[in-house]
């Protein structure tokens, strides 16, 4: 159990072993464990999550048949975890569990490779603002970043508002984004045309609370390959007008991944 607004959370875990071969006897054991946890986000890299624990164990040690055993014992549990979010749903992650105590003759600890499934984790949230709420700081931040080109700069001007403009960051994939396909949660899609890293749609978008999908096109400048990438987005429309959108495509170790930022 993580809780959203705290970096501190609480996990039970439990787990048990198939027969074990210990000299010329079979062994099985099994533990149940209630720890707490504290989580750094974004560690290192974005949406890479370390996690810490510590935790109280029960530890349960069966042993025969030369000699039968059964061994109860509490043990201190700290673990790690580093984890990836791969989308709203997935996680890959790795981890260690050691034991500190009286742990019999068998060793509970263990490493640990998986994936994590989300029922009905957030997507990320931007919320869309009047200028007027915006601080100095971020208009200072948005006037830098949107200072990259011509296009980007006429689309803060008030006379575009009732428009929606969507604007590509040069990055480093060597890739020609050609379109922009929005999708909205009701299942209806957009595909706007990009034009020297810009798009624009003049068809209204719905006010209110929603999940909207980017997925960016485009064709590999070496060998002409098709590029897809996508990225879900909870957009939080407080006006009942237009907005402007900044995609940038960023490389990790599994591959690429697509952030958006709307205002």
């Amino acid at each position: 159990m993580n809780f959203p607004s705290s970096p501190w959370g609480a996990e039970f875990n439990l787990a048990r072993s198939d027969s074990e071969r210990l000299q010329n006897d079979e062994g099985r054991f099994s533990w149940m464990a209630l720890s707490g946890t504290y989580r750094w986000k974004h560690f290192l890299m974005d949406d890479l999550t370390l996690k810490s624990g510590l935790g109280l164990a029960s530890v349960h040690q069966e042993r025969c048949c030369q000699v039968r055993e059964d061994e109860r014992s509490w043990a201190f549990t700290p673990d790690v975890e580093v984890s990836y979010r791969l989308s709203q749903y997935w996680d890959v992650f790795g981890a260690y569990r050691f034991f500190v105590g009286d742990k019999g003759t068998l060793s509970p600890s263990a490493f640990t490779l998986g994936v994590r499934a989300y029922w009905s984790r957030q997507a990320p949230v931007t919320t869309l603002i009047n200028d007027d709420y915006l601080p100095p700081v971020m208009q200072t931040l948005r006037a830098n970043t949107f200072a990259l080109s011509e296009q980007v700069s006429q689309a803060v001007s008030a006379d575009q508002s009732e428009f929606n403009q969507f604007f590509v960051q040069p990055d480093a994939t060597d890739v020609q984004w050609q379109s922009l396909v929005l999708t909205l949660e009701d299942g209806r899609e957009f595909r706007v045309p990009l034009s020297g890293r810009a798009g624009r749609l003049k068809a209204p978008l719905p006010d209110g609370k929603q999940v909207l999908r980017f997925a960016l096109i485009g064709q590999e400048k070496d060998g002409g390959v098709i590029r897809r990438i996508e990225s879900t987005q909870l957009v939080v429309a407080e006006e009942g007008k237009g907005f402007n959108v900044l995609l940038s495509v960023r490389s990790h170790f599994l591959g690429e991944k697509l952030y958006v930022q709307a205002y």
